[in-house]
C-alpha cells in the first residue's frame, strides 16, 4: 500500500518538474505567435492610413498621456506650432501624422520620456456640438524615465585610489531641465567638484536650442611634474541641435588656474609657471554626424571642427592664443561588395544616412493605432483647436 502511494507521489513530482527545454520552446512560440500577431496589425494598419493618406482633416487636439512631472506649457510650446499650421491650411491624414511625430520625436530628445513615444489616433466625441465631421484627436503615450538617479562608487588603481559620487535630476521644473552634480575625492585628485544645469531655450522652433551654465573646482596633486594645480572656473554654452546629425555649440569659458606647492626639485619651466593665472575663451564646436551607429557604424560619415579663441579683444585674460581642430571619420568600406567595385565605390560621395524629421518620429514613436478617448487624470491638453 505504502509502495503504490509512493509510485503515485513519484508521478505527480515528474507531472510537476518540467524539462526546461521545452519550457523555452512553449515561451519561444508564444513570443513568435505574439510577434506576429502585432505585424499583421501593423501591416492592417498601414493598409488602413495608406488607402486614407489624402484625406482631408482637422487636428482637434493633441495630448500627451501619463507625463505627470512635465508642464502643460512646456508641451504646448512644442505641439501649438501644429495646430497653427493647421488653422490656416487643412492637413491630410499623412501630413498630420508625420507633423505630431516630428514633435514625439522632439520629445524623445529630451530625455525625459522612455522609447517608445506611442501615438494614437481617435476621432472627437459625436455628441460635442462643436466637432466636424473632418476633426480628429491626437494621444500620446508616454513613460517618464526616473527623475533622480544616483552613482557613487570607488576606483583602484595605478597606485591610487578615489570615491567618487554622481547626481542626475531630470525634469526638475517640468520642462525638460536637468541638473547634474559630481564629487571626487582622491590620492592623487586631493578634490573635484562640477555642477551644471541645463535647459529647453524656445522649445517650440526648429530644431533643438538649449543652454546650460555650470561650475567646477579642483586640486590635483601632480607629483610626476613637482607641483598641485588648483582650478576654478565657470561656463555657459548655448547648443543647437538640428536635423540630420548637425550639432552647433558657442561656449564661454572662464578658468583660474593656481600653480603652488613647488617641490625641492621643480623644473624651471614649472617654476616659472607657478602662481595664478586666468583663462577667458570662446568656443565654437560645428559637428556633422551622418553615421547610422555611432559605435559601429556601416554607412554615413563624421565629421567635427573646434575653434577656441582666448585673451584677445574683450576677452582680457592672461593666457591668450587661439586653437583649431578638425576631425573627420570617412564611411566605412563596403565589404559586401566585389573587389572590381571597390574603386567606383570609394570614389563616390559618401552616403547619407537617414535622418530626417518623418523618419526619425517614426523609429521613435513606435506603434500608432486607433484608440478611444482617455479620460484618466494623468492626461495632458497640450492645445485644442478654438472655434468661434
Amino acid at each position: 500500500m505504502a509502495s503504490a502511494a509512493g509510485s503515485e507521489d513519484g508521478i505527480f513530482e515528474q507531472l510537476r518538474r518540467s524539462d526546461p527545454k521545452v519550457q523555452q520552446e512553449k515561451a519561444r512560440l508564444a513570443a513568435e505567435r505574439e510577434a506576429a500577431h502585432y505585424a499583421k496589425e501593423q501591416r492592417r494598419l498601414a493598409e488602413l492610413i495608406d488607402s486614407n493618406s489624402t484625406l482631408p482633416c482637422n487636428i482637434s487636439s493633441i495630448r500627451v498621456l501619463n507625463a505627470k512631472h512635465t508642464r502643460n506649457g512646456f508641451l504646448k510650446h512644442i505641439f501649438e506650432p501644429i495646430i497653427q499650421a493647421n488653422k490656416e491650411r487643412p492637413y491630410t491624414l499623412a501630413e498630420a501624422i508625420r507633423e505630431v511625430s516630428i514633435g514625439a520625436d522632439k520629445l524623445h530628445r529630451y530625455d525625459i520620456f522612455h522609447e517608445p513615444i506611442t501615438l494614437f489616433i481617435d476621432r472627437p466625441s459625436p455628441t460635442d456640438p462643436s466637432s466636424t465631421p473632418t476633426d480628429i484627436d491626437f494621444y500620446l503615450q508616454v513613460r517618464e524615465k526616473s527623475r533622480i538617479l544616483l552613482k557613487t562608487g570607488t576606483d583602484v588603481g595605478n597606485a591610487e585610489g578615489s570615491a567618487y559620487g554622481n547626481l542626475l535630476w531630470r525634469n526638475v521644473f517640468g520642462g525638460a531641465e536637468s541638473l547634474s552634480v559630481n564629487a571626487s575625492l582622491g590620492t592623487r585628485t586631493r578634490s573635484a567638484y562640477q555642477a551644471a544645469y541645463e535647459q529647453p531655450l524656445f522649445a517650440g522652433i526648429k530644431g533643438d536650442l538649449r543652454g546650460e551654465i555650470g561650475g567646477l573646482a579642483s586640486a590635483t596633486q601632480n607629483s610626476f611634474a613637482s607641483h598641485e594645480e588648483v582650478l576654478k572656473g565657470a561656463w555657459a554654452k548655448a547648443r543647437w541641435v538640428g536635423d540630420g546629425g548637425m550639432r552647433q555649440e558657442l561656449a564661454y569659458n572662464g578658468v583660474w588656474r593656481q600653480i603652488t606647492g613647488l617641490a625641492a626639485n621643480a623644473s624651471p619651466t614649472v617654476r616659472c609657471d607657478a602662481g595664478d593665472s586666468f583663462k577667458s575663451s570662446v568656443t565654437h564646436i560645428w559637428t556633422l554626424d551622418r553615421r547610422d551607429n555611432p559605435l559601429l557604424p556601416q554607412r554615413g560619415y563624421f565629421t567635427k571642427t573646434m575653434l577656441e579663441v582666448a585673451g584677445w579683444g574683450p576677452l582680457q585674460g592672461d593666457v591668450g592664443f587661439a586653437k583649431s581642430e578638425a576631425s573627420t571619420h570617412p564611411p566605412p568600406p563596403d565589404h559586401h561588395q566585389d573587389p572590381a567595385s571597390t574603386t567606383a565605390s570609394n570614389s563616390a560621395a559618401p552616403p547619407t544616412c537617414a535622418g530626417s524629421g518623418s523618419q526619425a518620429s517614426a523609429r521613435t514613436t513606435g506603434p500608432m493605432q486607433s484608440a478611444a478617448t482617455s479620460s484618466s487624470p494623468a492626461a495632458r491638453t497640450c492645445f485644442s483647436r478654438s472655434r468661434a
